[in-house]
């Protein structure tokens, strides 16, 4: 969903979603009838369709997307709508084989036009890894309003030059004074 949004695709744009994925994505808690219609803030962070949705919506999926219960607005229900998953056997094969994690989504637009994206691990998967800057990026919004604005930074530094218990001592204390 985050590709489709980067790539200029707009909810107002979308007439359906349809995401092909593996039982832990499709099935189970995570695609159930219940995760169209979340009631908490847990429910929606284990909904499959919301967080497709907040991050068609806000092109982002943070800590900010559950605040303020945003699954019981009205645009935040209509995308989730039209969001149809579908659990296909051969990714749950490849699921327990060779653990990957991958998904088809397409989105049918407005203007006939079909646009897919197909992930064959996500972001931040041993198979694919964040960037340094992708991770600063994650680890700034984490520690949004937790810690001073230069923690992120040190602490990647810090993780990028563990090599000795020293350095493992500096982490920590690092992590202490946030």
């Amino acid at each position: 969903a985050l590709r489709l949004y980067r790539g200029g695709i707009r909810v107002d744009g979308i007439r359906k979603l349809t995401l092909y994925g593996h039982r832990s994505v499709c099935g189970g808690v995570q695609g159930s009838p219940q995760a169209f219609a979340p009631a908490s803030q847990e429910a929606a962070d284990h909904s499959t369709p919301y967080v497709m949705a907040m991050a068609l919506l806000h092109g982002r999926l943070t800590s900010r997307e559950y605040e303020g219960a945003p699954w019981e607005r009205s645009e935040v229900k209509a995308l989730m709508s039209k969001i149809k998953l579908v659990r296909e056997a051969q990714r749950d094969r490849a699921l327990d084989k060779k653990k990957i994690l991958g998904v088809r989504l397409a989105a049918q637009l407005a203007d006939g036009r079909v646009e897919e994206v197909v992930v064959h691990q996500p972001k931040g998967h041993p198979d694919a890894p964040l960037s340094d800057a992708e991770l600063l990026e994650k680890m700034t919004s984490l520690l949004d309003g937790v810690a001073s604005a230069d923690t992120a930074r040190r602490l990647l530094d810090l993780c990028n030059h563990l090599s000795t218990p020293q350095d493992v001592n500096a982490l920590v204390e690092a992590c202490r004074a946030g």
